[in-house]
């Protein structure tokens, strides 16, 4: 068990799930758009 550092687990059952998944996805979306814009060859300048 890896909950040493949040030991709310009356707490974070359903809200911190929620906002741990939104956060890994939009961490994800971000991530995954920005490596195919530096990816992209800049030639539209």
């Amino acid at each position: 068990h890896i909950n040493n550092a949040l030991s709310k687990d009356e707490w974070n059952n359903g809200c911190m799930d929620s906002m741990l998944y939104q956060t890994t996805m939009i961490l994800s979306v971000f991530g995954t758009g920005y490596l195919l814009y530096s990816a992209m060859p800049k030639k539209n300048n």
